[in-house]
């Protein structure tokens, strides 16, 4: 298993906090390597996926019914 990197971690986190702000990004986990899930209030998930040139793309899921 790959050490976490908290660089990444941390950029990533910055990143889902400007966007959903502190009161809706409750936690953010790494699931692999250059990719990690944002746990918002109310349900849904924000996956955050560090591209080759090191920009990070979000994408929001809206909660399961």
């Amino acid at each position: 298993m790959r050490a976490l990197n908290l660089s990444e971690a941390a950029r990533v986190t910055r990143r889902l906090l400007d966007q959903y702000g502190p009161a809706r990004l409750l936690r953010v986990e790494e699931l692999a390597p250059g990719i990690f899930r944002g746990m918002l209030a109310g349900g849904a998930q924000a996956l955050a996926v560090i591209r080759d040139n090191g920009g990070i793309s979000v994408t929001e899921a809206e909660p399961w019914a």
